[in-house]
């Protein structure tokens, strides 16, 4: 029988563990070691990879769903960032327009409004 695990389905959501306060609805990424079977998590550097968005706000020590895998997530913007463009982790997890050499986590599928913008993850 295959294995059915999230961790052996790249695409798949996860649970993590928040090594430090994560906020809802930003790019969280690999803090270290997991923590009792869950992906350690933390909330994504400026240009950093990506591991999916926080799906609530969690406290240290806390679980957190992480959304992964090919949806569109709304995710807080540090400005404007453009329908089409490429989009990156920015300052705090939060969404940026890519830059070069940052790893690209996505496209912008509309403009960011209110500090929100909508990501068709990659």
């Amino acid at each position: 029988m295959p294995n059915t695990h999230s961790l052996y389905n790249p695409g798949a959501n996860v649970t993590g563990h928040a090594t430090s306060e994560v906020a809802a609805s930003r790019f969280v990424k690999v803090a270290g070691a997991r923590n009792g079977g869950n992906i350690a998590v933390v909330h994504a550097t400026a240009g950093s990879r990506v591991l999916g968005v926080a799906g609530h706000a969690a406290k240290a020590g806390d679980l957190v769903h992480v959304l992964r895998g090919s949806r569109i997530v709304g995710v807080e913007s540090t400005g404007a960032i453009a329908a089409g463009a490429d989009v990156a982790a920015g300052a705090d997890g939060k969404a940026a327009t890519a830059s070069e050499g940052d790893a690209i986590v996505g496209q912008a599928v509309d403009a960011a409004s209110e500090g929100i913008v909508y990501v068709a993850l990659a």
